[in-house]
């Protein structure tokens, strides 16, 4: 199984995927558009079906969450304390 996390902006994301063991697969940004995650996504989609996809709330996450379910993810959207009280870096900012 793999997992992604997408920190969600207007007009980049950026991509992480992890696998069962927490070993980093890819750290990249796309467009925040259906091209964008398509390209960067479908081939992890057609290998992991229905892989989980987390993503913090914000303006685009109801957007983001549709491409996502329509390329064959399974996307999660948490609040923003959620988010914050699973990290496990202290630091305010943590973008690449």
């Amino acid at each position: 199984m793999i997992y992604i996390g997408l920190d969600v902006h207007n007009k980049s994301t950026t991509i992480c995927i992890q696998d069962d063991l927490g070993k980093q697969l890819l750290l990249e940004k796309c467009a925040t558009t259906f091209d964008g995650f398509r390209d960067k996504l479908s081939v992890w989609f057609k290998n992991h079906p229905a892989c989980p996809v987390g993503m913090e709330a914000c303006s685009k996450a109801y957007m983001t969450s549709g491409i996502i379910a329509e390329l064959g993810g399974k996307p999660h959207v948490y609040p923003a304390d959620e988010v914050a009280s699973k990290t496990r870096s202290r630091k305010k900012k943590t973008d690449p």
